[in-house]
């Protein structure tokens, strides 16, 4: 068991935060995975795998956007300023591949969703769907250790759309309303 993460777990799970152990390659190392994650102490401190990563739900009423530079992340952030859309200075951690999580206030309206993804690089991770890793995880780190900020009004008209039940059909174009879209993807339109 590593002190420091453990004693992180429970900190982090003192605020209401859901975490749990994770290996070295990020998978959860519980048997239901990141559905296991708990702010009970009594599981925290009996999970005796905490030698790995830290694993964390994304908290109610948050999004973490994830930008993963290896992807394309950088370059889809410079698209998004070229044309006025900058993320907004808010709780950020530096991620174990350089890339950045960036943590902002956000309350889904009813009959809407966010969509996953930003752009090329760029993902959109919301309570109870998926986990981050968290410092003091090797390698991630808090860069801008501030409360979450609430999510800049472009992000939220870029994220949100309704919330349909699937008919089987194809859903709406997944490029940004500042980009076209490829001939060939059009083409498939």
């Amino acid at each position: 068991m590593t002190p420091d993460l453990t004693t992180a777990a429970l900190g982090l799970a003192s605020q209401g935060v859901r975490v749990f152990p994770c290996n070295p390659n990020k998978s959860p190392r519980t048997a239901n995975g990141h559905l296991d994650a708990t702010t009970d102490p009594e599981t925290i401190e009996a999970w005796t795998c905490w030698d790995g990563m830290m694993g964390a739900w994304v908290p109610e009423g948050q999004i973490v956007v994830d930008i993963d530079p290896r992807n394309g992340g950088d370059n889809t952030v410079n698209v998004l300023a070229k044309v006025g859309k900058q993320l907004t200075l808010t709780r950020t951690n530096v991620t174990g591949g350089g890339g950045l999580h960036r943590y902002y206030l956000l309350d889904i309206p009813e009959g809407k969703r966010l969509r996953s993804t930003l752009g090329p690089g760029i993902d959109v991770k919301v309570p109870g769907k998926g986990y981050v890793i968290v410092p003091p995880s090797p390698g991630y780190s808090c860069s801008v250790p501030m409360p979450p900020q609430p999510a800049p009004d472009w992000l939220l008209s870029e994220l949100l759309v309704d919330d349909r039940p699937s008919t089987g059909e194809a859903s709406d174009a997944k490029y940004m309303t500042f980009e076209e879209g490829t001939n060939y993807g059009l083409g498939a339109l």
